[in-house]
């Protein structure tokens, strides 16, 4: 039968094949509103692949309208005769007329399928299990994100279905204009395009509010002359929904983020400084748990752009003068052939700037500040 073959290719994921095998149906009943249902969602079908291949829409909202066409396909289903047949079936029909009556003998230790009773039975075994799941994300995550609240969504209406679909009776639905259904499969609907779920979570985080979080940032300095950590050369930012949110850093050097919403609450969220050229700390982890309880502290370490200074020794006619000696107090190397040096500054020694000394045979001594965070140039003149 049409219906249960659709029914099928949208057990297995195949919608594509559930909104052809529809689409030949609604021509075959020649019924004019069908078949205009039929265009419209096979439509809708056409421009939501379009979207997730173009990268318009993310993958939550993706699954959410997919599973809205699949419960109007679902819907329409049922509005069906079930005396349509598809193209298949006829041909079979037309090939039994030619055979001979006789039922077929039944073969020995075969296992009947499942009658009403077991079918009730899965329902509610669904619907139980995806309760329990509801049950035990709302006790570890009561105020979800967006992508969390779309599963608790979906579990939700499942489980409704589900046990909807293992009691005995039967309710028909209209949640929308465009979708009809009957049994499990309307309190399933109902469910999914009400999100009760959804006034009830708004309403307990409402309770909660928004909340400011501080976290302390505590840089941990080498020693030596190693620059202090400037909070004018740093913005600290957030990852919160689809934006980095910036934060205020005071003279105590305590982070702040006002009005954050009550569903961020114990959340893990990603964490960068948005810094200025030159800038020598980063954060030690990328990510900071938000709450609203204080004492949150962030430790600070050296990012390595001092630990190395790099350039090139040419002469006033941009040749380059290999053997080079270039020197900050004792430390020292030698460039190559090409004039390039690289001189290593151990983690002690590193500050902000370098009084370099450059010598080479038959030029006159260089010397000069120079800034680690970018490669330079140093010309010597001959003597």
């Amino acid at each position: 039968m049409p219906h249960q073959e659709i029914k099928t290719a949208i057990q297995n994921g195949h919608i594509d094949e559930a909104v052809s095998l529809l689409r030949e149906v609604a021509d075959r009943q020649g019924d004019a509103r069908l078949q205009n249902e039929v265009s419209a969602l096979s439509g809708r079908w056409e421009r939501l692949k379009r979207d997730n291949r173009s990268g318009v829409l993310e993958g939550s909202e993706v699954t959410r309208q997919e599973s809205q066409i699949v419960v109007v396909i679902l819907a329409i289903v049922d509005t069906i005769p079930t005396g349509a047949p598809l193209r298949e079936e006829l041909e079979e029909k037309e090939e039994e007329i030619h055979r001979p009556s006789v039922e077929p003998a039944k073969v020995a230790g075969e296992v009947p399928r499942d009658g009403p009773a077991g079918s009730r039975m899965t329902s509610i075994l669904i619907g139980a299990i995806s309760a329990a799941a509801i049950i035990l994300l709302i006790v570890f995550i009561p105020c979800p994100t967006s992508s969390q609240y779309e599963v608790f969504h979906v579990l939700l209406a499942l489980a409704a279905g589900g046990l909807a679909g293992g009691l005995t009776g039967y309710i028909t639905a209209n949640p929308v204009s465009y979708v009809s259904a009957g049994g499990g499969l309307a309190v399933f609907a109902l469910v999914f395009f009400a999100g009760p779920e959804e006034a009830l979570a708004e309403g307990k985080c409402a309770e909660r509010g928004p909340f400011d979080f501080a976290l302390r940032l505590d840089p941990v300095k080498p020693g030596g002359n190693y620059p202090d950590f400037d909070p004018e050369e740093y913005l600290p930012q957030l990852w919160v929904g689809n934006d980095w949110v910036d934060g205020t850093v005071d003279d105590n050097l305590v982070v702040d983020w006002k009005n954050l919403s009550a569903n961020l609450d114990g959340q893990r969220l990603a964490f960068r400084f948005k810094t200025t050229e030159g800038a020598s700390w980063k954060a030690e982890s990328d990510s900071v748990n938000v709450t609203s309880s204080t004492g949150q502290q962030l430790v600070l370490v050296p990012n390595g752009v001092l630990r190395l200074l790099r350039g090139r020794v040419l002469d006033y006619d941009l040749n380059p003068i290999p053997n080079a000696t270039i020197a900050f107090e004792e430390l020292d190397t030698i460039s190559n052939d090409a004039g390039r040096f690289a001189l290593p500054i151990p983690l002690d020694r590193q500050q902000k700037s370098y009084p370099l000394e450059v010598r080479a045979s038959g030029y006159r001594v260089y010397m000069e500040e120079h800034f680690p965070h970018s490669t330079f140039t140093v010309k010597l003149e001959k003597e």
